[in-house]
């Protein structure tokens, strides 16, 4: 996963307290609303006290307006609440980290999927789980969170408890020039593609400058092949990235660069992005995500595109996904008023900007899908919901591996290496660190 940096400053908020922060319910009332005791009937939301909560979030200068117009729209539904945006586009887990340390952390705050069990396992969150169920429905204060994408729809669960809600979702799909396609006589890219039909498409898509194909991610190409990154046996881990499924993946990857050179090096590209490619007619597909779809759009003038489902390796179809969670802070002291914003924004799908919005119904309306736009299957993003997969992040510290796998797959990538001596290279060193934490399988 790679996410890109910005430049801009960021100044720390801190929270401030207005008057008495008593919004949690009851020990009882709690009980009650988990399912505890004899009594059904859930117990009553408590009114909620004047309070300042904070909300820290990532995101370019366009999501900052967004959340600026919510919290306008918020405070004036919420009377006695103050809501303070502390936009955090660089460095935010480290500045969080530190706000935790002073015992000034956000209310509210949003963790990707991959970093989410190491901030959970620290009980850095607040078990939301008797709010949700107390809240749970459709109509004025409440949530539905039967709206949300059923395979996600618990990605804020840790050790039985529900400590935030899905927010965002981004996922992979196979993008494709069609005037390029049209020109060399080929058919668009469909569900029947194979791998083998996409090398076949790539080499004849390949002329000159032109080339037939750049992979933005590794990930789900190793999936696909039936291969996977790590392997877990009773709650403990392994490195798989020398097995057989995956260094095959990885090294019919880095020949579609060095042998049949269809992907260009480096030095092709000669500092352009995967986006200046395609959208300058030089590119023919990339396995994107939905994020970049805004970016295509900016700089596609004339530029003729779609985008279709990933095609179909020995395992199957796979595309990575990852979820951000939106999550309340174990230290606030403001239960309540936090998860009524929380609640808030889910009533708000369009902040979810460039990415898939929880909300279902949302997602699948002309809203989200803007049919008079391209691409015109926007559709397959959100059917690659339905075979998405992400990282091992549920063994606690993939972000702690992931630099030392990818630095080891872009030497492969350059090319004087073979994919078996990088993957038994990986086994060693991953191996050593899963020893290392007390995570290392037999």
């Amino acid at each position: 996963m790679a996410s890109g940096s910005r430049n801009a400053t960021v100044s720390r908020r801190r929270l401030i307290a207005l008057g008495t922060a008593m919004g949690a319910a009851s020990p009882a009332a709690l009980l009650a609303a988990c399912g505890g005791g004899t009594q059904t009937t859930p117990a009553p939301k408590p009114a909620l006290a004047p309070a300042t909560i904070t909300y820290a979030f990532l995101g370019n200068p366009a999501f900052l307006q967004m959340n600026e117009d919510a919290r306008k729209e918020f405070e004036a539904a919420h009377p006695g609440l103050k809501l303070e945006l502390a936009h955090m586009p660089t460095g935010m887990y480290d500045k969080i980290q530190n706000l935790y340390s002073g015992g000034s952390a956000p209310d509210v705050w949003e963790p990707d999927a991959a970093r989410f069990p190491g901030w959970a396992d620290r009980s850095s969150f607040y078990d939301l789980s008797p709010l949700v169920k107390r809240d749970q429905g459709k109509g004025a204060d409440k949530i539905d969170i039967d709206d949300i994408w059923p395979k996600y729809r618990r990605s804020a669960e840790w050790k039985g408890k529900l400590h935030g809600l899905l927010c965002r979702f981004t996922v992979n799909a196979f993008f494709y020039n069609e005037d390029l396609f049209t020109r060399a006589g080929l058919k668009f890219p469909d569900d029947t593609w194979t791998w083998q039909t996409m090398l076949d498409a790539a080499k004849r898509l390949t002329q000159g400058d032109q080339f037939g194909f750049l992979m933005a991610n590794w990930n789900h190409w190793i999936w696909m092949n039936g291969g996977e990154i790590l392997a877990e046996k009773s709650g403990k881990w392994r490195s798989a990235m020398g097995s057989p499924a995956t260094v095959e993946a990885l090294q019919w990857l880095a020949d579609l660069r060095h042998t049949h050179r269809v992907w260009p090096t480096s030095e092709q590209m000669a500092g352009q992005d995967a986006i200046k490619l395609f959208t300058t007619g030089k590119l023919a597909m990339s396995d994107q995500r939905v994020t970049r779809v805004a970016d295509i759009r900016t700089a596609e003038g004339a530029l003729k595109w779609d985008v279709g489902p990933m095609p179909k390796g020995k395992a199957g179809r796979f595309a990575w996904g990852i979820g951000v969670n939106r999550c309340v802070s174990s230290q606030t002291k403001a239960p309540e008023a936090a998860w009524a914003f929380v609640r808030f924004l889910f009533t708000k799908p369009n902040i979810a900007a460039i990415s898939i919005p929880p909300n279902m119904s949302y997602a699948k309306s002309p809203a989200f899908l803007e049919p008079a736009k391209q691409p015109k299957h926007m559709t397959s993003f959100l059917d690659a919901i339905g075979y998405s997969k992400d990282f091992p992040n549920e063994m606690g510290r993939w972000p702690d591996l992931e630099d030392l796998v990818n630095s080891e797959l872009n030497k492969l990538f350059a090319g004087g290496v073979t994919a078996r001596a990088v993957g038994e290279g990986l086994d060693q060193k991953v191996n050593a660190l899963l020893g290392g934490w007390g995570l290392l399988a037999a």
